[in-house]
């Protein structure tokens, strides 16, 4: 009996050491770049393990929701939504999806997209990197 309590009290030390080493995961965090009429804004968002949306005023015109989403086939979605006010309500003018599985941190993610509004003819661009 006793060599086996040594054993048990060996391996369960190796354990206990070896996830004492183990790093936390790294939780990405994603930041959108939005420039309308050479003003730019910066949101900040994370990587959580649920559904997440952010909300916010890109500026006094333009709006935009952006997504992070993981469906059951476990690639990793960043979904951007923009709106232009029209007639008092917020219409739907540009929409993107993008795989952000294997997403490069400190590079731009998804490309300088430009939103235009015909109405207005006002303008965004945006772009996105992981962090």
């Amino acid at each position: 009996m006793t060599r086996f309590k040594v054993l048990i009290t060996f391996f369960l030390a190796l354990y206990l050491i070896s996830c004492a080493h183990r790093s936390p995961q790294h939780k990405t965090m994603y930041v959108c770049h939005f420039r309308y009429g050479g003003d730019w804004k910066h949101f900040e968002f994370s990587e959580t393990p649920y559904y997440e949306a952010k909300n916010f005023d890109a500026n006094y015109f333009f709006r935009a929701k952006v997504e992070i989403v993981t469906p059951p086939s476990g690639e990793k979605l960043l979904k951007i939504y923009s709106y232009a006010e029209a007639h008092g309500r917020d219409q739907l003018i540009h929409q993107a999806v993008f795989n952000v599985s294997q997403a490069p941190l400190n590079e731009n993610i998804t490309g300088e997209q430009t939103v235009y509004e015909p109405a207005t003819e006002a303008e965004m661009k945006y772009w996105c990197e992981a962090r």
